[in-house]
């Protein structure tokens, strides 16, 4: 019997789904019963994703170091430890926003080391600017909790960026 299985997979932020059919008798349930098979796909759909990504590329090439980030401001909404929500401003006039979960002390990172990682750069070079970020808050929680919340958040503040900024 042939049965088409998928396979969830979680690349880059990015749901993407694989199918191949199976050959080895009824695995409804069983994710796991062909494992070369699995393996194949999901090698195939890792060199895919950076297909999925060239689009981006090519329309941010246009827009490379034509805009500025000139200022990162924060708000707490609701009580201390609350959501927190990331403004980032360009010199073009376009603003981006995000939000990072809840937790103390996410404001004070955003503030005391992602600000000056991210003033005066092109908000289209988002990759090389998590890096940084990365990089910078290294020492102040390493790369989980509280570091890694003001991080996304300032993330997704740059991709609204890209997607105003590109249309």
């Amino acid at each position: 019997m042939d049965t088409t299985l998928w396979y969830p997979c979680n690349l880059a932020g990015n749901a993407l789904f694989f199918s191949f059919p199976s050959t080895r008798g009824n695995t409804e349930g069983n994710l796991f019963s062909d494992r070369r098979g699995f393996l194949k796909h999901l090698a195939a759909g890792v060199a895919g994703s950076c297909l999925l990504a060239e689009p981006y590329r090519s329309l941010a090439n246009t827009m490379r170091k034509k805009v500025k980030i000139t200022d990162l401001k924060v708000m707490v909404v609701g009580k201390p430890g609350g959501n927190t929500l990331v403004r980032i401003d360009t010199d073009a006039g376009v603003t981006g926003y995000g939000e990072a979960y809840w937790g103390f002390g996410i404001k004070d990172v955003m503030l005391g080391y992602l600000r000056d990682t991210v003033m005066g750069q092109d908000p289209l070079d988002i990759d090389p600017l998590y890096t940084q970020m990365i990089l910078r808050t290294g020492g102040a929680g390493a790369i989980g909790g509280v570091t890694i919340t003001a991080i996304s958040g300032v993330e997704i503040a740059l991709w609204d960026l890209a997607g105003k900024l590109l249309g």
